[in-house]
């Protein structure tokens, strides 16, 4: 697949650069929030190389690519910068959203970026508990001890990673809000042995 073509036209099909107000991706699709999803060519992007469909959920307008997404997404990101601009949503005074959508779309764009590291974590934990099983690694060794800290560490960190995603998602003022954000959740983490037994 051509990467760079692919997110060209996918680009121009969804109304370009100034219609993309936010743009993450999860495994497999790329996730837009868009000013204007009527302008969008639905049937051309569609049939855009490397598409395999779209859907419409939680004010987001998702087009499903598979496992190069992220090689997508990189380029989409190269063309529009997405990850560092922020845009004001064009307020809508005719369209009542319903409040249950509000908070799905919240809560998946909040979640959405932090759940590659998630997953990451939770697949060396699954091989943490295989692999002494069938004697290839031993729970006393160091390598064992490296991978453990690897492993908890997406779930340690955690509040400071969804700390980030929402400042980014809700508040719409990544470098402020993250900051005040992640300063108090750090806080609290350089003291966890209070709560240890």
């Amino acid at each position: 697949m051509d990467y760079e073509n692919t997110a060209k036209k996918i680009l121009q099909r969804v109304g370009g650069k100034d219609n993309v107000i936010n743009l993450v991706h999860c495994m497999t699709r790329l996730r837009f929030t868009l000013k204007d999803e009527s302008i969008v060519d639905d049937e051309a992007v569609k049939k855009t190389k490397g598409v395999m469909g779209i859907m419409k959920k939680g004010g987001q307008y998702q087009i499903i690519i598979g496992n190069d997404v992220g090689n997508v997404f990189n380029e989409l990101n190269k063309l529009g910068n997405f990850s560092n601009e922020v845009k004001e949503v064009p307020a809508k005074s005719n369209e009542k959203k319903n409040i249950f959508t509000m908070l799905m779309d919240t809560i998946s764009g909040i979640m959405a970026p932090v759940i590659p590291a998630i997953i990451g974590a939770a697949m060396i934990k699954v091989l943490l508990t295989l692999l002494p099983m069938i004697g290839v690694l031993s729970t006393n060794g160091q390598t064992y001890q490296l991978l453990s800290v690897i492993g908890d560490g997406a779930f340690f960190f955690m509040p400071v990673l969804i700390a980030i995603s929402a400042s980014k998602k809700v508040w719409n003022k990544y470098v402020l809000c993250s900051k005040y954000c992640t300063d108090h959740v750090t806080s609290k983490l350089d003291h966890t042995d209070e709560y240890s037994t």
